[in-house]
């Protein structure tokens, strides 16, 4: 008995005692970094690092790399970060495109040197992990955990926190390491010293124009943190109002100059819609992994991705039932700063509050509120701050009690948190590990002699699939050829003026381009028309590429020739492709859920269409005697301006239990966009069995055209 507890008093004296001795900071952000790269070279294989890889020809990604691909290849302009290449003539701003202006412009100094088709943002994923790394040795520094248990669990915690492993596929957006940092420079500078808050200030200042030069959504989550210093110095009498307005002035100034400078004002406007539908779920925090998966009430929540993990929630309760004073005790002392939590937590939650997949509050915004709330319209994002000063404050609660229990506890924690989030990993790794799919070799001999690629529709102007435009967009980056439209964070495009082309002749040099062809073949433009009966066009997938004075022998490994007598002039629907507000499928037909149920049985299918004459057709049936309405059938769609228009309508009348067709005719005399044919019926029998449209007035018994693409 007496040896066990020597033993005891020395393992505590000689081992633990100099586990809680404050550990050198040069060390403490070595082993930050030597945690982040072994992390980095766990998640992604060295080609990636290198800017390898299917993930970089695709969604966001390919939107980053080819932004900075366009900037890299144009010349200097103004503004700073202005390229003509993209959304050419135009341009745009590679703000917009995300492509990481901070590596943008010194990389374009140095550009002649570096090696054809370079771009940085495989390396940024490592980079990202150092910073995440070192933030969270400043951060746990700052609260005065100097320990080297403190400095190893907080990296590893940072390291593993589900909202950044999440976050594959936005490259910038994993720079969360900012946050940390403006954290720790937050706490560090609490003093009433107005020198080290004078430096406090300039410190928040340049970290906030380093965000807006990484991403703007982590300006609009640091620069709060400014405000609440301010505000708490100005509280604590360190500042007077002369000095906390001089500041707000002195720090808005170099922000607002970023801004002109990089071209964040180029176009019709930054804001857009879905500030209501990229927000925080309640369940968010607690749910992301088999234990708990993920809901989403609005469709797009998943951009509010927040699980905290279940090692950390475990932590939290512990900390909550041993130091509960603890709680009450930071958000006194830091009661501005709490408040900018609280602030950014309303506003990921947005206006429509979601528990699960339950709406439990519902407030309409006033017109003035959308445009604000549409420059960041991604709500859910803005809780990433909250989430890592939750983390770090339960680390410090517990760590401060230099407890070898409290320790054990942490290092379980941690232990359940690597397990708990193992998901989010493999599927890292399982995008990252896939190699190129894009044989460029094989573009640059076809493409040989284009100069410019032109796309109709122009992106954004109608229901477009993104990876249709990504898919172009990058292959156009990649060999040097401007493009006409783009898929960009913000794409306000003038549609009327930048569609003009498909009504003048084609022009050498250009690759015209129908993206997603095959999906709605009834939307070509008479500049296509004319190119097909020329022989001048090819299909790729479901692309129409078409090129003056094409050679087709030149295509032949890449696309597959297309004459005039294979384009389809009829496009169908059966029921099961049409949705509904009360119908479901039986028997193949569309019917109400209920019998006397009145609503819109079907509609859609939200094609887009050129000007011309149009004839549909609609198949149904009805136990109804056929004088007997039984609703009314539409055609409506958006003009260019985005009004709604009604293009044709008649009744639906009972046919005797016996299939009948309706066939009618409607033209436009414009591009019209959002096209539907909807049914509504008032209570009585009605059985959809499909839809048709076709262009000109017999297509509709052509049944034996070659369909290039039907839905």
């Amino acid at each position: 008995m007496t040896r066990s507890i020597h033993f005891l008093w020395v393992f505590q004296s000689i081992v633990l005692d100099r586990l809680w001795r404050p550990f050198p900071a040069s060390l403490a952000y070595a082993l930050a970094i030597c945690m982040a790269l072994g992390m980095a070279l766990h998640l992604y294989p060295v080609q990636f690092l290198l800017g390898h890889g299917q993930f970089f020809e695709g969604g966001d990604a390919a939107q980053h790399v080819s932004g900075w691909l366009f900037f890299q290849q144009d010349s200097w302009r103004f503004p700073l970060l202005k390229t003509e290449q993209l959304n050419y003539p135009e341009g745009i701003s590679i703000a917009f495109t995300d492509s990481i202006p901070l590596m943008a412009l010194p990389m374009k100094l140095i550009s002649a040197w570096l090696p054809e088709g370079f771009h940085y943002f495989g390396i940024w994923h490592a980079i990202s992990y150092l910073l995440q790394a070192i933030g969270a040795v400043f951060l746990i520094r700052a609260l005065g955990i100097l320990h080297l248990p403190g400095a190893f669990l907080a990296i590893a915690f940072a390291l593993t926190w589900p909202a950044l492993t999440f976050r594959l596929g936005h490259t910038a957006l994993m720079s969360q390491g900012l946050l940390l940092i403006s954290l720790g420079v937050y706490l560090r500078g609490c003093s009433t010293s107005q020198g080290i808050a004078t430096q406090t200030c300039l410190r928040l200042t340049l970290l906030s124009a380093i965000a807006l030069l990484i991403h703007p959504y982590f300006l609009a989550m640091i620069y709060p943190v400014l405000l609440a210093y301010l505000a708490k110095q100005w509280h604590e009498q360190v500042f007077r109002v002369k000095q906390v307005i001089s500041w707000l002035a002195g720090s808005l100034a170099p922000l607002f100059m970023i801004l002109f400078l990089g071209g964040y004002f180029l176009g019709k406007g930054i804001a857009s819609g879905g500030y209501d539908i990229y927000s925080l779920n309640l369940l968010a925090p607690f749910c992301g992994s088999s234990l708990c998966n993920f809901m989403d009430g609005t469709g797009g929540q998943s951009e509010g991705f927040n699980y905290f993990g279940a090692g950390f929630l475990f932590l939290f309760f512990i900390a909550l039932l041993l130091s509960p004073k603890a709680f009450v005790s930071v958000i006194f002392r830091h009661r501005f700063l709490f408040l900018v939590l609280l602030l950014l937590t309303l506003y990921a939650l947005s206006n429509r509050v979601y528990l699960g997949k339950f709406e439990l509050i519902h407030v309409d915004l006033p017109g003035w509120a959308k445009p604000l709330t549409g420059i960041f319209r991604v709500s859910g994002r803005f809780f990433w701050l909250v989430g890592y000063c939750a983390l770090f404050f339960v680390l410090a609660v517990l760590l401060r009690r230099r407890s070898p229990v409290a320790l054990l506890l942490v290092m379980l924690a941690l232990t359940a948190q690597w397990y708990d989030t193992r998901g989010l990993r493999d599927v890292v790794m399982m995008q990252t590990h896939r190699a190129d799919t894009i044989d460029l070799s094989t573009w640059a001999v076809v493409l040989e002699g284009v100069d410019q690629l032109d796309l109709y529709p122009i992106y954004g102007c109608e229901s477009t699939s993104t990876d249709d435009y990504v898919h172009f967009q990058h292959i156009a980056a990649r060999l040097g050829l401007r493009i006409n439209t783009g898929y960009t964070a913000r794409h306000n495009a003038e549609c009327t003026l930048k569609s003009r082309f498909i009504t003048e002749p084609t022009q050498p040099g250009h690759l015209y381009i129908r993206p997603g062809f095959g999906s709605n073949p009834l939307n070509i433009p008479s500049l296509y028309q004319a190119a097909i009966h020329a022989g001048d066009c090819v299909m790729e997938g479901k692309h129409l590429l078409c090129l003056p004075g094409m050679e087709k022998e030149r295509w032949a490994s890449l696309a597959v020739p297309l004459s005039a007598n294979e384009i389809s002039t009829r496009q169908d629907w059966a029921a099961d492709q049409l949705p509904s507000v009360i119908g479901h499928i039986k028997n193949e037909r569309l019917i109400p859920r209920q019998p006397g149920m009145s609503g819109y049985l079907s509609y859609g299918p939200y094609i887009s269409l050129p000007t011309g004459i149009y004839q549909f057709r609609i198949d149904y049936l009805s136990d109804a005697q056929p004088d007997v309405p039984v609703g009314h059938w539409d055609v409506v769609g958006r003009d260019t301006h985005g009004r709604f228009q009604t293009f044709a309508s008649g009744p639906l009348i009972g046919t005797n239990g016996q299939p009948q067709h309706i066939t009618e005719t409607f033209s436009l005399s414009q591009i019209t966009t959002d096209i539907e044919l909807r049914l509504f019926t008032t209570g009585e029998d009605a059985q959809l069995s499909s839809i048709a449209i076709s262009n000109g007035l017999d297509g509709l018994s052509a049944k034996n055209n070659l369909k290039v693409g039907t839905q």
